[in-house]
């Protein structure tokens, strides 16, 4: 058979049209979006947890009358229009999916099957949520601190940890990722992880002042913080810094100053650590690097104590208690070390320092201070500490999370009640 030119045209167009056309046509929606509203999470798990505060917070790690906060400020920026074809997903459940996403980590993959909502729409949800909690909240959460903000935040450092005219602590922390396509080393940090950086300055009850997020993981904190907007306003001094003011018990004026570990340079606005070497048998510098957090024993590991043990000593003290320390360690001078260090040899009236069990610690306790061991009070966090000298009449209380306030406040319930009996 022949065929003209124009004719064997178009029958390979004709050819192609069949070609190009798929095996199988794709659905508008899939049919497992299309029970959303008897399947999905929101329309079925959301309901029940509005019962249980306690799974409500399990769940979304905030309690419900946060949630609804948290809907009322950011909901308007949520909405969107319902169409001919299907209607919109409601700000509320688009914030429970952020959540969701925020509590777990698990991929929007993940959370788009549990309540059965496309991919994209998960992702925008979360994307959506958070830029409108920026846009909404951030002024409210984080604000510029004014001078007078400024002054507070420096008092509360001195009342909690006395370090005068302290305006922040300053670090940065590695939040890991799974490394960007085509990224190469960039986030590959020395922990041999992938990550961006969060660079964060909290004030003395650890909450965030400014935070820098998103740095490549193989940058420095000193780096990251002279190019970060915190580190040039500190540079220019544009932050409404208070002026020079004197320190606590003296006529010297010294400048207010965030503190930091050794990754950052020292400047006139930054105090970092004093190194290893420099501070051996000087005991200023050891008390300096206390101070700013930073005080290490011969691995490099920091030694802190629990933030509320000044506020519970010097209440005890106020109070007219007579304390007592009693330590079976074996190294006795670094124990006394410490003790000097942190200057809480002014509250304690009594010292065992010395390896051996701790009834021995307590009789000789009671020798020094004629108090009968059933007129004492005992907190330590071993059990067998506990069980050694309850046997002997002392009121013993396990410290599971470290001395508060709270905790010693119960203890000396439990000291009154048994003395009263």
């Amino acid at each position: 058979m022949n065929f003209s030119d124009e004719e064997l045209l178009l029958i390979a167009v004709l050819l192609d049209d069949d070609e190009a056309k798929p095996t199988g046509r794709r659905k508008w929606v899939h049919p497992s979006l299309l029970c959303r509203a008897t399947e999905g999470e929101f329309h079925t798990l959301f309901p029940q947890l509005l019962d249980d505060e306690t799974k409500f917070f399990q769940y979304f790690r905030m309690s419900r009358e946060q949630f609804e906060i948290l809907l009322s400020k950011i909901g308007s920026d949520l909405k969107k229009q319902d169409t001919t074809f299907r209607a919109a997903v409601s700000p509320r459940e688009k914030l429970e999916v952020c959540l969701r996403f925020l509590a777990t980590g698990d991929s929007f993959r993940t959370i788009a099957f549990s309540f059965r909502l496309g991919y994209c729409t998960v992702q925008n949800a979360v994307h959506g949520v958070c830029k409108a909690i920026v846009k909404n909240m951030l002024q409210e959460v984080m604000p510029t601190p004014t001078k007078n903000e400024w002054e507070r935040i420096a008092r509360e450092f001195w009342d909690q940890w006395q370090f005068p005219n302290c305006l922040g602590s300053l670090d940065g922390k590695h939040v890991v990722i799974e490394a960007p396509q085509n990224s190469g080393s960039l986030y590959f940090n020395y922990k041999k992880t992938f990550s961006i950086v969060l660079l964060a300055l909290v004030d003395a009850n650890y909450k965030f002042i400014a935070v820098d997020i998103g740095s490549y993981g193989r940058s420095s904190d000193g780096g990251i913080f002279s190019t970060s907007k915190l580190g040039r306003r500190l540079e220019m001094g544009t932050l409404d810094i208070p002026e020079d003011a004197l320190l606590p018990g003296t006529q010297q004026l010294a400048p207010y100053v965030i503190v930091g570990d050794p990754a950052f340079p020292l400047k006139k606005y930054l105090m970092r650590p004093f190194p290893g070497l420099q501070v051996e048998n000087r005991i200023e510098r050891r008390i300096f690097n206390y101070r700013s957090g930073n005080v290490v024993d011969a691995t490099g590991a920091t030694v802190k104590f629990y933030p509320e043990v000044p506020k519970v000593l010097d209440k005890l003290q106020r109070d007219g208690y007579e304390l007592g320390v009693a330590s079976r360690t074996g190294e006795i001078d670094g124990a006394n070390q410490l003790l000097e260090l942190f200057e809480w040899n002014r509250y304690f009236k009594y010292k065992e320092i010395y390896p051996g069990c701790k009834v021995t610690h307590f009789n000789q306790l009671k020798k020094q201070s004629g108090i009968a061991l059933k007129d004492m009070l005992f907190f330590d966090d071993e059990h067998r500490n506990i069980r050694d000298l309850e046997a002997h009449g002392v009121i013993s209380i396990l410290v599971k999370r470290g001395v508060t306030m709270e905790v010693v406040g119960e203890g000396l319930k439990i000291y009154a009640s048994r003395k009263n009996k």
